[in-house]
């Protein structure tokens, strides 16, 4: 014998009044409500206060301008920061660069005026390194 109503739907959307009812009967069209709409991770915007906004972003029309800003904002950073080396580290963000120090050249034992002063440059570069590899 046919159905005359057009199946279980039918009789199911006939009997509750929703034109909705049958595979999804008894539900309340909420299932989207608890799941995120769109990108709803939160935007990272820096991990130091004073930096915040200023990150590297490779998406979005203002590329080349955001990269000069931001750019700028960690050198500003960098120079607050290191009281050290600063002009050398701030060169080294503005180049995306930097160069390790290298160690004095070796001197003649035998010269003390030549030997003192390896010793105060030997000094110098041993501390100089230590702030570049802190850096």
């Amino acid at each position: 014998m046919a159905d005359e109503g057009g199946g279980a739907a039918s009789k199911t959307a006939a009997s509750t009044g929703h034109a909705n009812a049958g595979r999804n009967a008894g539900s309340n069209n909420n299932n989207n409500k608890n799941k995120p709409r769109g990108n709803r991770e939160p935007k990272f915007e820096g991990r130091n206060d004073s930096l915040m906004g200023h990150v590297y972003n490779l998406t979005g029309n203002r590329r080349p301008d955001q990269f000069i800003k931001t750019t700028k904002e960690v050198a500003i950073y960098v120079a607050q920061k290191y009281t050290e080396y600063t002009r050398d580290f701030v060169e080294a963000v503005q180049n995306q660069d930097i160069t390790m120090p290298t160690s004095p050249p070796h001197v003649d034992p035998a010269d003390p005026f030549a030997m003192e002063q390896w010793k105060m440059d030997l000094r110098e570069f041993t501390k100089k390194e230590k702030a570049y590899k802190d850096i």
